[in-house]
């Protein structure tokens, strides 16, 4: 998990509610990270509030965050990958 600030909160989707929607420099928890295959656009999932379906999270470019942060946590998720993966053989 790390912290991103919410910077651009325009442009919110019709079918997402007010409720389910990102504050202007509000400070959010990352959780996840997902890819659209077809678009390559890539989402954080937050812990504090998530969108509407059809939608699975928020696009990364709404928000600031230091790319060490980033970093870590991609790495993290390659480490627990491959201890899923060593635990099954």
């Amino acid at each position: 998990m790390f912290k991103v600030i919410a910077k651009i909160v325009t442009d919110k989707p019709n079918e997402v509610r007010l409720c389910n929607w990102l504050v202007q420099n509000q400070e959010y928890t990352v959780i996840g990270l997902k890819r659209n295959v077809l678009s390559g656009e890539q989402f954080f999932v937050l812990e504090e509030v998530q969108p509407d379906d059809p939608y699975r999270g928020y696009k990364v470019e709404r928000f600031r965050y230091d790319i060490n942060d980033l970093l870590e946590f991609l790495n993290k998720d390659i480490e627990e990958l491959i201890d899923e993966v060593n635990g099954k053989f």
